[in-house]
């Protein structure tokens, strides 16, 4: 039931266009997903699931930005981001996900 549903938000959609008082002829969509839409926002939640719930430190995720945190002594600090950055990255290729590493950044506090 629910994949037929998902199924139905992606395949065969059209949409028409008015203008004052004439409609066009249905037009075909290509596109995924409308962006912003209640669809597009439970497939997030149900795609980034896997990351929150294998997490040792603190993770915040916000559309497509990802923030790992944690606070430990120093050595502890580098491995346990170490160990949480190699999780991630092992979603990351499960799901079949870019990292774009000229946004990747570290800070130290």
């Amino acid at each position: 039931m629910t994949v037929k549903l998902i199924n139905s938000y992606l395949t065969s959609r059209n949409c028409n266009f008015r203008v004052e008082n004439s409609n066009s002829s249905p037009r075909p969509i290509d596109s995924d997903v409308q962006q912003d839409s209640l669809l597009d926002y439970i497939l997030f939640l149900h795609h980034f699931d896997g990351i929150s719930k294998d997490t040792d430190g603190h993770l915040s995720i916000c559309t497509d930005d990802t923030v790992i945190a944690t606070t430990h002594t120093q050595t502890q600090n580098i491995r346990a981001l170490q160990k949480q950055w190699c999780k991630l990255e092992n979603w990351r290729e499960n799901w079949k996900n870019k990292i774009n590493p000229t946004k990747c950044a570290y800070e130290y506090l």
